[in-house]
């Protein structure tokens, strides 16, 4: 006889010969058992796909008609990497790769953005001749399959010259081994932090406060979220720090957060949004030497003319 399943569930096929029937009781002598075959295991086991975070970005170039784009500060590098089948494969090594350098050339515009996600960090000073991956939390081996992805951060930081890199990922998967080249094609650049101690003025996106301005709570949003972004902070590295290394504590919601940053919602307490800024300044300053902080009265005149009071 033959078990019947429906084909989308069909994972084995048992059969039996020369079968006897004695009440509730199956008597056979010939049982086989066929295991349906496994799928096949491509030749690359891996989908890597990959998108910068929070960073700041900045067109270079000695002609301002044709500018290139680089990553600025310590820009953080996100990448999902997923198994094509069933089969596990074993992520060895994550490795960068240095492609060139040059001396950095003038800064003609910038653009400051922020993005916020938990995923496993790591970090690469790019400044050594062999540039090493360094892991902030749980390192190399990881598993991937088909229903079990890994997601990575890679803030990477460069303080003499420009760089051209990428990422090679080393795999094993069902006896082979491989890597995959992040990305596929081209490179990543970025741009050193030390040489944006140029005047900065220009590429400044935040704003002076104005009494009345109708579009105060905007602009306090932008100037916080080019604070974050300057600070290399995810939210919930926000939330730790308050927590575990301001004291007293400072607990700061994560949606309320988002919601500041978003210009949902303005800071109704004074206190804690001014141990915010001190807290995100602090860490920008540690971050990029150049970074000269709005001090702790500017923060709060912007936010009393967002809630619409007045300024001191």
């Amino acid at each position: 006889m033959e078990d019947k399943h429906p084909e989308d569930a069909a994972v084995t096929r048992n059969e039996a010969s020369d079968v006897e029937v004695h009440g509730m009781l199956i008597q056979a002598r010939d049982v086989r058992i066929r295991l349906a075959e496994p799928d096949p295991v491509p030749d690359i086991p891996v989908i890597v796909t990959w998108r910068w975070l929070t960073h700041d970005s900045v067109g270079v170039g000695d002609d301002e008609d044709e500018q290139e784009s680089l990553m600025s500060g310590a820009p953080a590098l996100e990448i999902l990497v997923e198994g094509r089948s069933a089969q596990a494969a074993v992520l060895k090594e994550l490795r960068p790769v240095v492609l060139s350098r040059r001396p950095p050339r003038q800064i003609r515009s910038a653009i400051v953005n922020a993005g916020i996600l938990e995923v496993r960090p790591f970090e690469v000073d790019l400044d050594p001749e062999v540039p090493e991956l360094r892991s902030l939390g749980a390192d190399f081996p990881f598993k991937v399959s088909r229903d079990d992805p890994e997601e990575f951060r890679v803030t990477c930081t460069s303080s003499r010259d420009e760089v051209r890199w990428r990422l090679e990922l080393r795999w094993v998967c069902a006896g082979r081994s491989g890597s995959v080249q992040i990305p596929e094609e081209g490179s990543f650049g970025v741009y050193p932090s030390l040489h944006r101690c140029q005047p900065r003025a220009e590429f400044d996106l935040s704003v002076d406060p104005v009494p009345g301005d109708p579009m105060a709570d905007r602009s306090l949003a932008e100037a916080l979220m080019g604070l974050v972004s300057a600070s290399g902070c995810s939210v919930a590295e926000i939330i730790d720090l308050g927590r575990h290394h301001l004291r007293p504590p400072a607990v700061f919601a994560g949606q309320a957060l988002l919601d500041w940053l978003e210009g949902r919602s303005v800071p109704s307490d004074a206190d804690l949004f001014q141990r915010l800024v001190c807290l995100l300044e602090a860490a920008a300053s540690r971050r990029d030497p150049c970074y000269r902080g709005r001090g702790a009265g500017w923060w709060e005149d912007m936010r009393r003319v967002a809630e619409g009071g007045d300024r001191h």
